[in-house]
């Protein structure tokens, strides 16, 4: 049984700092709290257990997951400009890696094989976007940073590359970054699942990947696994130990584990957590072992990372995106469970002068049987939800204030007296004045 805990952000203080140094996805948690602190209490859950197994059981097929890859890199240091060659066998490594094909299976001990699972996921390049900067490595972890500022990477303004749409895309930035402390280089971070989506996507140290010259010589690194410990993040998953002594992963079939890998471990390594004989998981993907030794998802960890793609879950966009997931849907007719919309596209509409307010254009999936919608929208730290009722299954939200942070809600209620259901919660950011053109209208 899975066990799901509600908290929003999958945001644990961890007492192990050193750890961190190497994935930092928790540390930037960590920071989008300290920016949007209205987040850690956002109100999205996943459905029941006997709900969410019914939803899972409709996705019978591969999810495919759009990619678009941002290489920033210095044009005065040539070791960062990495070939599409590159980039694409990274990506190829990362399927390998989530369909339980790769190669070195079979050091998996006896005991932990009947829970290797084929997680079902097929990460589909769509485009490199090669972007030329200034900066030479970006600090990528200054918690006193200005928004933005604290994630330059991701943002032309900050002389990095802007992300495509969240909702549509899994965005990955690869460049020289730095985690602002005069300490090592970051390997790596992922956002948290619910974080604006202006932020939302990975980041990967160009030396991470497993087939430049840098990383071939170090262990820890050499087969490119920091991008499928990371793409773990952001498909909810959180690390082994929990991100603290004997920590919960909230994972039924990961054991407990004192704390984090390093180097290459010998099984079986136990510790005063372990439950059993079997000791340590040391060679899931979601601990921080050299590459050699990482080589594994389990049962359960797969059922959390599709849960994220089911109505309610928190990128359930991707399988109503306009992309190729209908083939992982059984037939719409003989479903017998309440549709819940799925936010799908956000627009920013802009105001056009000083003292003007902004507005987002906002579509979701129709329900079948659906009557009306309500479209429920707050400013993240206020407690107060603005209601706004329409008929059809798009919305432009007028009145809002430019460069600021909202949630919103999509609630459908049915024809048939089914019970309401409400969407997954979108957390956005609304343009600030003069950012960006008004879009041209398309007749």
């Amino acid at each position: 049984m899975l066990r799901f805990f509600l908290a929003a952000l999958f945001c644990v203080a961890s007492q192990f700092v050193q750890a961190q140094l190497n994935c930092s996805s928790e540390s930037y948690c960590q920071i989008i709290l300290k920016d949007y602190p209205g987040l850690g209490e956002t109100t999205g859950k996943l459905p029941d257990e006997a709900t969410l197994q019914t939803k899972l059981a409709y996705m019978n097929g591969t999810i495919r997951i759009p990619v678009v890859v941002h290489l920033v890199y210095n044009p005065t240091l040539p070791d960062q400009k990495l070939s599409d060659e590159m980039i694409r066998e990274q990506i190829e490594q990362l399927n390998i890696d989530f369909s339980a094909v790769n190669s070195d299976l079979d050091k998996v001990p006896y005991e932990f094989r009947s829970r290797i699972a084929n997680c079902k996921f097929y990460f589909d390049l769509k485009e490199i976007k090669h972007v030329e900067t200034s900066v030479k490595e970006f600090n990528c972890g200054n918690r006193n940073a200005e928004k933005r500022k604290m994630d330059p990477i991701k943002f032309s303004k900050t002389k990095g590359s802007d992300g495509l749409a969240s909702t549509q895309y899994l965005n990955i930035w690869i460049g020289s970054i730095n985690d602002g402390r005069g300490r090592e280089p970051l390997l790596g971070y992922a956002s948290p699942s619910n974080s604006p989506g202006i932020y939302d996507g990975i980041v990967l140290n160009y030396t991470a990947l497993g087939s430049t010259a840098l990383a071939a010589t170090n262990p820890k690194i050499k087969k490119g696994r920091t991008l499928t410990h990371e793409v773990g993040h952001w498909l909810g998953l959180i690390h082994i130990w929990g991100d603290k002594k004997c920590g919960d992963d909230h994972i039924g079939d990961t054991p407990p584990q004192e704390f984090s890998s390093q180097g290459i471990p010998i099984y079986p390594r136990k510790s005063i957590c372990s439950i059993d004989s079997c000791g340590d998981m040391f060679m899931n993907f979601m601990d921080l072992s050299a590459d050699d030794i990482l080589v594994m998802f389990t049962c359960e960890q797969m059922e959390r990372m599709r849960s994220m793609f089911v109505e309610g879950g928190k990128r359930a966009s991707f399988l109503h995106n306009g992309f190729i997931n209908d083939i992982t849907l059984v037939d719409q007719s003989i479903r017998n469970d309440a549709h819940a919309a799925v936010i799908t596209n956000l627009i920013d509409i802009p105001g056009k002068s000083p003292g003007k307010k902004t507005g987002k254009y906002i579509s979701w999936t129709p329900s079948k049987n659906a009557k009306s919608y309500i479209v429920l929208t707050r400013p993240i730290e206020s407690k107060l939800w603005k209601p706004n009722n329409t008929n059809n299954n798009a919305i432009t939200l007028d009145n809002l204030m430019p460069g600021e942070t909202y949630e919103i809600i999509v609630r459908t209620f049915f024809d048939n007296d089914s019970p309401s259901t409400q969407s997954t919660p979108y957390i956005f950011e609304t343009a600030k004045l003069l950012d960006r053109p008004v879009p041209k209208s398309s007749k």
